[in-house]
């Protein structure tokens, strides 16, 4: 019976310390019951709380039967008070932070390894093998950890396709991986966070489309700037939140770091004053990986723009007409006045040729019955 006076307590020079795998032993014992207590000031890296022993107690009891027996399960485990997470998420503008508009990426798997008790990656007191997974947008978190240096990994194979890392704790250098340490001072982390950008993009142009054919032909046909675009439609985290761009001074627009979603973009035609004085013309789908994609048919609107992993959308372009014009009539003048007066026929089918300033043919119309011609899509400059 334990308290009697026949008690044999060991001293600390006939226990045998803990080995790099925790593992410990007392041999030479003969028969009886034993009592097994750790000493709870040499536990290391504040894993104090105690989650288990042989017998559900603080102290462990061991029952040996025989002078040959042995038991090898007389087991304690422990556990610390700290914690790191937190996020994996879409992060297109490559900061530190989720903003509005950005999304965590769920059912990606993180992977974290304990440097030990000797603070050192790649030695036999490793702990490795524990895994979370990110839910409820992205969130992830490991808990019950001692002090000491952590490591944790992304699973690229659990990622979405098309996206790469632009931002995490110590930097991309260490692609999907990022370390950290948990200390007294600081036994909880909730900034080991890992960022993801898309790689697909889409772009195209608003232009001034001269012959009204739909097909943008620089350098005749010049770009509009200032133009306002919107971009809609969903991706691989669900609807996205409208993103505009204005256009550059040579018409030019593009949205970057796109996941792999069907998207919309839109001219916000009427509302900026870069519009005033033209005329609405042809909108026109472009391409992606070389083949048409989306729909054109409703007026400044381009719709069902599917862009697959790593894949970029071009030539979505929005042409407009001028309203400037040049007009006059071609007609017999009798009397050689340099007026057209009652009486003075016009001519039919005289052609026409309209110059730029630079002598080059911008235009070409013919005269009608009445004689009149119009040439309507003109933008700022002087002509012949």
């Amino acid at each position: 019976a334990f308290g009697d006076v026949d008690d044999y307590t060991t001293t600390t020079t006939t226990a045998t310390a803990t080995g790099v795998l925790g593992r410990y032993g007392f041999g030479n014992l003969g028969t009886g019951n034993y009592r097994v207590a750790v000493g709870t000031g040499t536990l290391p890296n504040d894993l104090t709380t105690a989650t288990f022993d042989a017998d559900g107690t603080a102290d462990s009891i061991a029952n040996l039967i025989g002078f040959s027996a042995s038991r090898t399960d007389v087991d304690f485990g422990y556990r610390g008070a700290g914690s790191l997470g937190d996020l994996v998420w879409y992060n297109p503008n490559g900061n530190s932070t989720l903003d509005a508009g950005e999304a965590g990426f769920d059912g990606v798997q993180v992977q974290l390894v304990w440097a030990g008790q000797d603070d050192t990656f790649g030695t036999a007191d490793d702990l490795t093998g524990v895994t979370a997974t990110t839910a409820g947008g992205g969130l992830y978190g490991f808990a019950n950890l001692g002090t000491g240096s952590y490591r944790v990994a992304v699973n690229t194979a659990t990622l979405p396709a098309g996206i790469s890392p632009n931002f995490d704790l110590d930097g991309t250098g260490t692609a999907h991986t990022a370390d950290a340490a948990l200390s007294t001072g600081q036994p909880s982390r909730i900034d080991v966070d890992f960022g993801y950008t898309g790689n697909s993009s889409l772009s195209g142009n608003v232009y001034l489309d001269i012959d009204d054919d739909g097909s943008f032909e620089p350098p005749t046909e010049t770009g509009i700037g200032g133009v306002t675009v919107t971009l809609t439609g969903s991706n691989v985290l669900g609807a996205i939140s409208p993103q505009t761009v204005v256009t550059a001074a040579d018409g030019s627009y593009s949205f970057t770091n796109l996941l792999p979603g069907t998207y919309t973009v839109t001219e916000q035609a009427q509302a900026l004053p870069p519009l005033d004085g033209f005329l609405d013309g042809k909108d026109t789908r472009g391409t992606v990986n070389g083949g048409a994609v989306g729909d054109d048919s409703v007026d400044n609107v381009i719709s069902g723009i599917v862009i697959p992993a790593d894949l970029t959308g071009i030539d979505y372009n929005f042409g407009e007409r001028s309203s400037s014009s040049i007009a006059g009539r071609v007609y017999l003048d009798l009397d050689k006045d340099g007026v057209l007066d009652s009486g003075e026929n016009g001519l039919s089918g005289v052609a026409l040729g309209l110059l730029d300033s630079s002598g080059n043919v911008f235009d070409t119309t013919t005269t009608g019955p009445d004689g009149t011609y119009l040439s309507d899509v003109l933008p700022a400059g002087s002509y012949t």
